[in-house]
């Protein structure tokens, strides 16, 4: 039986991008991304938090892949992580989103909320 999918919810999604950038904005990362933005504002800057999470990616163990996901009329995407190439057991996968950039956002804020995975995080 093929798994079911359905969107994330945009409250869930607005979590999960606070909570990435609280993790980015620490001093040692990114302290001053999109500082000073409401909100409102941040929802359109999706794609630059984004990309910020993949360069700090890039610096980690961890893999990231993005995959079309569902068979709706629907377009949705999920972030599937990996570490030094092996599949995580266990491991809560995110929800799909609309777009690739929201589900960057989602897989990210799964990987920092998992102890075992922030655990091998770098400082940076």
């Amino acid at each position: 039986m093929a798994p079911s999918y359905s969107l994330v919810s945009e409250a869930v999604l607005r979590e999960a991008r606070d909570e990435v950038l609280q993790w980015l904005r620490t001093s040692l990362r990114a302290p001053i991304l999109l500082a000073g933005l409401r909100n409102d504002q941040l929802t359109q800057q999706h794609g630059e938090i984004a990309h910020e999470l993949r360069a700090w990616i890039a610096t980690t163990d961890f893999q990231l892949e993005i995959v079309s996901v569902g068979e709706s009329e629907i377009e949705m995407f999920e972030g599937r992580w990996t570490h030094k190439g092996a599949d995580f057991v266990g491991f809560k996968q995110p929800a799909a989103a609309s777009t690739h950039d929201d589900a960057v956002i989602l897989a990210c804020a799964a990987l920092i909320r998992n102890d075992w995975c922030r655990a091998r995080l770098p400082i940076r």
